[in-house]
């Protein structure tokens, strides 16, 4: 199970951390990341934190030890690849509209 955090505070770290993930995907800028990042080590939470480069911040404020461990997801995105084109199809299918490139990080 993969699980998107946003929003800080212990109630979403609370709610995300419910259906017991593999993954978490936080997203903010780096004081709400730094609270996200604190409330899952203080839980216990040992599954992967993958994050934007927003969660770079994380270690620039001196708290790079809260994110041992995490991976940062580049935008970068390679419009002929087939994934990538199908995942297109299926947004607009069902949205009727663009998606955003936070559909293509998730």
């Amino acid at each position: 199970k993969r699980v998107l955090i946003a929003g800080v505070g212990a109630e979403q770290v609370t709610a995300a951390l419910a259906p017991k993930p593999a993954l978490v995907f936080p997203i903010g800028i780096a004081p709400q990341l730094v609270a996200i990042a604190r409330e899952l080590q203080t839980r216990g939470y040992k599954g992967l934190v993958i994050g934007l480069s927003d969660l770079g911040g994380v270690v620039t404020t001196g708290n790079g030890k809260l994110i041992d461990g995490a991976l940062l997801v580049n935008f970068a995105f390679d419009e002929n690849n087939p994934d990538f084109k199908r995942l297109t199809e299926m947004y607009r299918a069902k949205y009727n509209k663009e998606p955003t490139q936070y559909v293509y990080m998730g």
